[in-house]
């Protein structure tokens, strides 16, 4: 079960159903949700309350602090399954442990995911009826993604029709070996390597592609499996306390250099020299008692666009969230666990009246 926030931005919470059906979800500001299940495992289709698959569509569920919103209740209807095959580039030998993911065609919400077995076969269960763009992953392995039926491009993916109960088959895919981005991420100084950091190449179009790795001890990164075209690249190593960037040298998504991928080729020389960063700290403590809260989660969002960061509290509510650019940020807290609402700084519970 999950909870989100009408409108945007933020906020939610999540919860598992018991042994009876029952659930609770705890730790709501007070605001409007859209409420989603999900039981793929059971071969149920995942449904909005109130009885729609659609995004758009759901049922404002009001909650108000303090209280329980209840009767909240779904009745599932089986799912329906997509199942294919995934070949390697001679579109002949299967291709185990390749992901596949089938995401509602239009906006938003629902979908579901697998792995392919040794003989590359895979069947995507607990679909509610409606039309997918379906997509295969194997980037650890050297492969390109793909779009079915045969692109990379999110535009150009075939719809591809899910009836519940009913299996749509042959949905299948043939990849092709991806291309390369190479480099190496310093410290502002130039020099000093930094290991551990997470370097991120998205299709510079939208939507889907890319894929990630994390520098050596040497500081050095190799990202494999990406399809032909052009990518922005980002590297984030906040627990050194180091400002995130784009390639080349920028904070700003709308200002990232191309960089151009080629099958079977590597783009090297993609380097980052990163500074350090500034830093925004507080405590988090209950309304009741002023007492601080533990292991909650804090989060930092650039105030326009792009990048944040986060941490969690310690024993004490105290927390320090490190790595940051210069500019404005949103700052938010997640207490779901503890029984206690999220909210923005200062007090506030809406992503719009969130101050900076």
């Amino acid at each position: 079960m999950w909870a989100e926030t009408y409108d945007c931005c933020g906020g939610g919470n999540g919860a598992r159903t018991a042994k009876d059906g029952t659930y609770t979800l705890n730790g709501l500001a007070s605001g409007d949700y859209r409420v989603q299940v999900f039981v793929p495992e059971e071969g149920l289709a995942g449904e909005f309350y109130d009885d729609t698959g659609d995004w758009s569509k759901a049922a404002r569920v009001e909650v108000s602090s303090g209280a329980t919103t209840q009767n909240i209740d779904f009745s599932l209807g089986t799912g329906g399954s997509i199942s294919g095959t995934v070949y390697q580039e001679n579109g002949t030998t299967p291709l185990a442990n390749a992901d596949v993911w089938a995401n509602t065609y239009e906006c938003c919400g629902g979908g579901n995911g697998t792995r392919t077995d040794s003989d590359g076969t895979y069947s995507i269960d607990g679909l509610a009826s409606g039309d997918y763009r379906v997509e295969a992953f194997a980037g650890g392995e050297g492969y390109a993604h793909e779009f079915f039926d045969e692109t990379t491009d999110w535009n150009e993916a075939s719809r591809v029709e899910v009836t519940g109960g009913d299996t749509t088959s042959g949905i299948d895919f043939t990849l092709d070996a991806g291309g390369t981005i190479s480099g190496t991420v310093y410290e502002a100084d130039g020099e000093t390597p930094v290991a551990d950091a997470d370097v991120w190449a998205d299709s510079d179009e939208c939507c889907g592609g890319g894929n990630g790795a994390r520098t050596a001890t040497d500081g050095t990164y190799t990202i494999s499996g990406l399809a032909a075209g052009d990518y922005r690249v980002q590297t984030h190593a906040r627990d050194g306390g180091l400002v995130g960037e784009f390639y080349d040298d920028t904070t700003d998504w709308g200002q990232a250099d191309s960089v151009t991928v080629t099958a079977g080729q590597d783009t090297s020389g993609i380097d980052f020299t990163l500074a350090s960063g500034g830093s925004i700290s507080g405590t988090v403590v209950r309304d009741s008692d002023g007492s601080g809260v533990a292991d909650v989660d804090v989060w930092a969002n650039s105030y326009d666009c792009c990048g944040s960061s986060g941490t969690r509290t310690d024993e004490d509510g105290a927390y320090t969230i490190t790595g940051l650019a210069s500019g404005e940020f949103r700052v938010e807290v997640y207490a779901a666990g503890h029984g206690l609402a999220g909210e923005f700084y200062d007090d506030e519970g809406n992503w719009d009246d969130a101050d900076s």
